[in-house]
């Protein structure tokens, strides 16, 4: 069968139009739309359900995706074995994370990464909503807490608490001391359901929970961490967002005798990956080098 054909395919697949296909490789849209047909004819199945504005992947269609997209990563890994040396993968890696830890954790794992596969680029998409691995042809993505879809390979990269936080100058005018306290203060707060509406404080085995009225809601760790610094009131924030702040002075970690958590405990961070068998090496490279960054 073509290589150039399946090429095409998996172009389409991605781009999701034969128009957008047909301007990358500047040839006309009817060309790239008869080789698709020409390849589902070779096959007996349709790919693509077409429409006069759409295009969608059939089941066959996505399954074929996989599989071809799996072979013609090896194919390309062998041409690179040749050209660099099997000690030196290269490639595109796509990669999915949070906004907040892409800005304030994975700049250094980058770096470190990048010294040592110079030829493997990385393509990071930063986002506080979670992207189908699939439709977006992702190959790896960190998440946090419970993972919903069982389809995907994850693995643990570190645990995670939550500490309740607030800076030096708001709590002067504001003292908390106890849970009960929260009534009085101004909270900023995601605004996942988890979160907005009770926290839960657990201490000698005993927990009790709190509800809160947040001021100030929003998907963005960041910008909640943001807020606390300029002395608005109180969060609920991941160690990895806040242990730099705590140990600088710049926030206090309130009630650390307490466990704190939302509605369900965010206790994770995860490394997941799609289901498939076959890993290109410059994707095992990244997802080997950032677990071992972690757990070394």
């Amino acid at each position: 069968m073509n290589i150039d054909l399946l090429r095409l395919f998996v172009s389409t697949f991605q781009k999701g139009s034969f128009a957008a296909v047909a301007l990358q490789l500047n040839i006309s849209p009817s060309s790239v739309s008869r080789a698709v047909a020409n390849l589902e004819k070779q096959l007996n199945t349709r790919l693509f359900q077409r429409s006069t504005r759409t295009l969608k992947p059939t089941q066959a269609g996505i399954e074929y995706y996989e599989r071809i997209r799996t072979i013609l990563d090896e194919l390309d890994n062998l041409h690179e074995d040749i050209k660099y040396g099997k000690d030196s993968p290269s490639g595109t890696v796509k990669v999915s994370a949070s906004t907040t830890f892409g800005q304030r954790v994975l700049p250094a794992i980058t770096k470190a990464f990048y010294e040592k596969f110079p030829h493997i680029n990385l393509e990071l998409s930063l986002s506080d909503n979670r992207l189908d691995l699939i439709e977006n042809q992702i190959d790896v993505a960190i998440r946090h807490g419970a993972l919903s879809d069982s389809s995907l390979i994850a693995r643990k990269l570190i645990s995670v608490n939550y500490f309740l936080v607030a800076t030096p100058a708001y709590l002067d005018t504001h003292p908390l001391l106890t849970p009960e306290d929260l009534v009085n203060h101004q909270i900023v707060s995601f605004n996942y359901s988890d979160f907005r509406k009770q926290w839960h404080f657990t201490k000698d085995n005993s927990t009790k929970s709190i509800s809160i009225t947040p001021f100030l809601q929003t998907t963005n760790a960041g910008m909640i961490r943001e807020c606390v610094l300029q002395d608005m009131g109180i969060a609920l924030l991941a160690d990895w967002t806040t242990n730099e702040d705590i140990a600088q002075g710049k926030l206090v970690r309130l009630l650390p005798d307490y466990l704190i958590s939302g509605d369900t405990p965010q206790t994770a961070i995860w490394m997941v990956q799609p289901s498939r068998s076959y890993i290109p090496r410059n994707v095992l490279a990244f997802t080997e080098f950032l677990f071992n960054h972690f757990n070394n």
